[in-house]
């Protein structure tokens, strides 16, 4: 999706000097950074705004936005492979280490896609080659936990079923593939709650949203989630240069995109070289701190939603950049 940051522009052409290109796939749209959704802006913050009060994670990273969802916020899978074609395209040209996905659906895959399916309209390739480049790749799991319905696929030979109900395990297609980090959120501002919600009691607020509680809409799955990031009621940037708040997985995928991007400038430091794909995957596996979905996630009875009861990685950079 479209992507900008707040930051400098000393050139004075409207487009901050660390965003270094950008493209987009979408038919009769340009990369116009004030979009109607602001979600692109929103996500690339996060990664990598150099703001002074709201600083992203890897403040000093370069950004190329790349425009593969319209102003609805929708887009077709063609419009996201062509995306990641120019990545491959121009990969050596600029330097690319990692790509951020912050766009999903309402599916629930529940396997790794390990070859080019019908269902993943071409994507598994593209993502193979930027694996191969040693590009990591990273996408959000999508926010469809808590709605009654989606389209559930369980085996690879399996068509897609449309379920009914919620609280069904299972992640986006995207980030179902072979080599993506998958990302789902957990909250870690309720004060925004307290500030909007004046007349509800913070003792109750701290109950029933505790911050470090996972995200309720967050999709989640014992096998493919790759880990926890924060996600809930995040403050980053707009196009126009102002402040909003923002909550899902969009917006924890950029957080730990942020992050790898830190972790590949320690890899170079330390190791003298990039870590690869799987190189990230162990750190992740082996490294992350925990997150137990049931211990605290008190409102979702009143939502109706029911927790997976499983464990799962949480995001910890500094026990990664340890182990580098």
């Amino acid at each position: 999706s479209e992507m900008c940051i707040r930051d400098s522009d000393n050139n004075a052409d409207g487009i901050s000097d660390r965003i270094i290109a950008y493209e987009s796939f979408v038919p009769g749209e340009a990369v116009d950074y004030i979009q109607p959704q602001n979600h692109g802006s929103h996500v690339a913050g996060i990664a990598a705004s150099s703001d002074d009060k709201y600083t992203g994670i890897a403040p000093g990273a370069n950004i190329i936005a790349l425009k593969s969802l319209d102003y609805n916020g929708t887009g077709y899978f063609s419009w996201t492979e062509q995306a990641l074609q120019w990545c491959i395209d121009n990969a050596d040209k600029y330097s690319i280490d990692v790509i951020n996905m912050s766009l999903g659906g309402d599916s629930y895959v529940q396997y790794e896609i390990t070859n080019n399916i019908e269902r993943v309209y071409g994507l598994y390739d593209e993502i193979e080659t930027l694996n191969n480049l040693g590009i990591i790749s990273v996408a959000a799991a999508s926010n469809a936990y808590d709605e009654t319905g989606g389209y559930l696929s369980t085996y690879p030979s399996d068509p897609f079923s449309y379920i009914t109900n919620h609280s069904y395990q299972g992640i986006s297609t995207l980030s179902a593939i072979d080599g993506v980090i998958s990302v789902g959120a957990t909250q870690v501002n309720n004060d925004y709650w307290k500030n909007i919600y004046t007349n509800l009691d913070h003792n109750d607020i701290n109950h029933y949203f505790p911050d470090g509680s996972i995200l309720r809409f967050s999709n989640r799955d014992d096998q493919e989630l790759d880990l926890m990031a924060p996600g809930g009621f995040i403050t980053s940037v707009s196009g126009d240069g102002q402040y909003y708040v923002s909550q899902g997985t969009s917006m924890a995928s950029p957080y730990v995109a942020g992050g790898i991007a830190l972790l590949q400038q320690i890899a170079e430091e330390e190791l003298n070289r990039k870590l690869s794909v799987e190189e990230v995957e162990n750190l992740i596996s082996s490294n992350s701190s925990t997150t137990y979905d049931g211990d605290n996630e008190n409102a979702y009875d009143h939502f109706g939603v029911t927790p997976s009861y499983i464990n799962y990685n949480f995001i910890n950079l500094n026990a990664y950049a340890e182990a580098i």
